[in-house]
């Protein structure tokens, strides 16, 4: 079940038809990847969640470091943070993300997934945001990385709440 939402998740939010690495047409008639925009409020929008993109990935590397056994649990969101970051540096090309101080992990694992999900779903609120204050290109993608955010949320819930046991008759 795993594998078959992880490629749910980085299949569903490729980012649109239109967008760099999207699944819009290949060839004669297909769409150019975006200009990249020098629109002082999109480029704020767009430095701003790869700032914050920085730092949920720091805040993964960590929590495998402490964790090793969620390494590979873990791979599909950082990879899916690295394509955000890439895509974002596509529609503003100046971007250039504050560098990530190495957080806190907290002291069992599941207490860390669970922080995950708590900043994946806030993040996802506040991206949702910034998305519905821009248009076009940019509100597309930043709308796409939000839902991103908000499955990763609902995944990592799962994941940090204990099996439940079947009711005995």
């Amino acid at each position: 079940m795993l594998a078959a939402g992880t490629t749910l998740l980085v299949a569903g939010c490729d980012g649109g038809p239109n967008l760099p690495g999207g699944g819009g047409p290949k060839g004669k008639g297909a769409s150019q990847p975006p200009t990249p925009t020098v629109d002082p409020a999109v480029v704020a929008a767009v430095t701003t969640i790869a700032g914050h993109l920085n730092q949920l990935s720091a805040r993964y590397a960590a929590t495998t470091r402490r964790y090793p056994a969620l390494a590979t649990k873990l791979a599909v969101a950082t990879k899916n943070h690295a394509t955000q970051l890439a895509k974002l540096k596509a529609i503003a090309s100046s971007v250039t993300p504050t560098t990530a101080k190495v957080p806190v992990i907290p002291a069992t694992q599941a207490a860390a997934i669970t922080d995950l999900a708590g900043r994946e779903q806030a993040l996802a609120i506040a991206h949702a945001t910034t998305a519905a204050s821009l248009s076009g290109e940019p509100a597309r993608l930043i709308g796409s990385i939000a839902a991103a955010e908000s499955q990763l949320a609902l995944w990592l819930g799962q994941l940090a709440a204990p099996p439940k046991k079947k009711a005995q008759r």
